[in-house]
């Protein structure tokens, strides 16, 4: 029972991380919404029973996000609006 309580709760946070991803204007909380989302994306390993491939998911493609953060946060301005 808690597994799926557990999946409906994974999916409804993973699409509404993703969607805030893809509709977002800002890099910093697109970069944030999208490492949360590939942490969920390893607790559907983790709930399916495979734990090596969530412990990949985590350090391989989170580490490469979190990467991608460090950078956007060196190169980009947070406080300053993009202006068209």
């Amino acid at each position: 029972m808690y597994e799926l309580v557990a999946f409906y709760l994974f999916s409804a946070l993973t699409i509404g991380l993703f969607s805030i991803t893809v509709m977002s204007k800002n890099v910093l909380y697109a970069m944030t919404s999208l490492a949360s989302a590939m942490v969920l994306i390893s607790g559907f390993f983790f709930l399916l029973g495979a734990e090596f491939l969530g412990v990949v998911q985590l350090i391989v493609y989170v580490g490469a996000v979190i990467a991608l953060y460090s950078f956007a946060m060196m190169f980009f301005d947070a406080t300053r609006d993009i202006k068209e």
